[in-house]
């Protein structure tokens, strides 16, 4: 454990050590999710070059920063949902970043594999 925590592997800096440069971005994005942001003002927020902050997101979480915000939105949107079963969807989707309705139902329905209001209907108990 303490070699994955402070050790080095392979000449890689250890997952710990990446998570401790994202953790403030992170912590930023979790707080703006919902705003209109996006990767230049994260990068912004992260004043590092885009390719760095790639790097970094995609050695820690196996993903880029901006696919780590939308699914901090779907997530958002999810317990939105299951809590407010009467929003309408298009006020879900504007309540957690995204412009338009139909986007945030497609990009629902590709990472979760099924439409928000079938997600809905799974989710709240009767």
């Amino acid at each position: 454990m303490l070699l994955r925590k402070f050790g080095m592997r392979n000449d890689q800096p250890s997952l710990s050590q990446y998570y401790d440069k994202l953790r403030p971005v992170v912590q930023w994005m979790e707080n703006n999710c919902a705003a209109n942001v996006g990767l230049p003002e994260i990068v912004e927020q992260a004043q590092m070059s885009v390719s760095y902050l790639n790097e970094l997101f995609r050695d820690a979480f196996g993903m880029s920063p901006y696919s780590f915000l939308i699914q901090l939105r779907i997530r958002e949107a999810k317990k939105i949902m299951v809590h407010n079963p009467s929003m309408a969807l298009k006020d879900v989707s504007a309540k957690v970043g995204f412009n338009d309705v139909s986007h945030f139902v497609a990009t629902f329905r590709k990472k979760e594999g099924v439409t928000p209001a079938k997600y809905r209907e799974l989710h709240i108990a009767d």
